[in-house]
């Protein structure tokens, strides 16, 4: 079977479209993918101060130094929204596997003008980071997030064994930015299980702190054989380590995901109406090709609204369609 995947990244510009703070405060939706000479391509487009979209893009920019993003790089699986410097604003990162199987990580870190650079301003190979070849070198289940939460942006990954239960692992970024050559975190979790054949690339899986506790926790949300929304998380304890069985279930009354839809690659956690609880959104193309996005927000109790509570179909916004559809390019990024 073809494998793909996306992630998800308003009047008054928001930050990522103008680099300066985001006044609204709300996570915006944006792409990264490989255009038609293999540059990586970004658009963004920005959330006016009632919670809805602009329908126009508020950034195009194509990054002139990066090629390769052809064939399946194209769809952007290995690229990442984030803010990897520290400095207020959000830069383009991708880790993805090389020749060897080790993690290839580079960043366009993005300039005060809010532009981003045409070529990497970081660029490091992590050796201690093996395996990563054929389907895995992608990096549908690398992540960046601050793990350990020192302030700076680790390098993860959970992803299935041959046991089909989940493997995470974390190196955590040093003082003078590169990451060790060995993984600083490593934990399987032993009552996970089902993590195999198209599943085992984690591509229904995200760090997130979803309980807001300061612990970054490991959630997931995919579709069930009837289509049905689960969202589920491992909540990690005090001393930083995940439990072997779920901390948080709950399915959502919410049909039509299925076949290719049900791996959740359209799928993304974020605070989207800024209550500080983590919402559930997706992205993703309908017909015909065009662009849609709906929330369900996370309630005072910890659980989800079983409908959706927010929907918005971009008009004009024509580029997901086909393989496209499953919205691999897409994120939503918070400021």
């Amino acid at each position: 079977m073809k494998r793909m995947t996306v992630r998800l990244v308003g009047t008054v510009l928001l930050g990522l479209a103008t680099g300066c703070d985001n006044p609204n405060g709300l996570p915006e939706l944006c792409s990264a993918r490989g255009n038609a000479e293999g540059k990586v391509s970004i658009t963004c487009f920005t959330r006016f101060s009632d919670g809805s979209f602009d329908d126009i893009p508020a950034i195009t920019q194509t990054l002139a130094g990066t090629s390769g993003y052809v064939e399946r790089w194209q769809y952007g699986e290995s690229l990442h929204f984030t803010d990897f410097n520290g400095d207020g604003r959000v830069d383009l990162c991708s880790a993805r596997g090389n020749a060897e199987g080790y993690v290839d990580v580079a960043c366009h870190e993005r300039k005060a003008n809010g532009d981003f650079p045409g070529t990497a301003t970081f660029n490091q190979t992590v050796t201690g980071a093996t395996g990563w070849v054929d389907d895995w070198q992608y990096g549908e289940a690398l992540h960046f997030t601050d793990f350990n939460g020192d302030g700076r942006v680790d390098l993860c990954s959970a992803r299935g064994n041959t046991e089909g239960t989940l493997d995470v692992s974390c190196f955590h970024r040093t003082s003078g930015g590169g990451f060790p050559d060995e993984p600083s975190f490593q934990q399987t979790l032993t009552a996970s299980t089902g993590w195999v054949e198209r599943w085992r690339y984690g591509e229904a899986l995200h760090f997130v702190d979803f309980n807001k506790d300061g612990r970054v926790d490991l959630c997931g949300a995919r579709a069930n054989d009837e289509g049905n929304l689960e969202v589920f998380c491992y909540q990690r304890d005090a001393e930083g380590r995940f439990p072997d069985t779920l901390s948080f279930q709950q399915f959502l009354g919410n049909r039509g995901w299925t076949n290719r839809w049900q791996y959740g690659e359209a799928l993304h956690f974020t605070d989207f109406d800024t209550d500080g609880r983590v919402d559930l959104c997706g992205a993703r193309g309908a017909g015909p090709g065009q662009l849609e996005a709906a929330c369900f927000f996370q309630m005072s109790n910890g659980t989800m609204r079983g409908q959706a509570d927010f929907r918005h179909a971009f008009l004009g916004a024509t580029q997901w369609e086909g393989d496209w559809a499953y919205g691999e390019d897409l994120s939503f990024v918070e400021p």
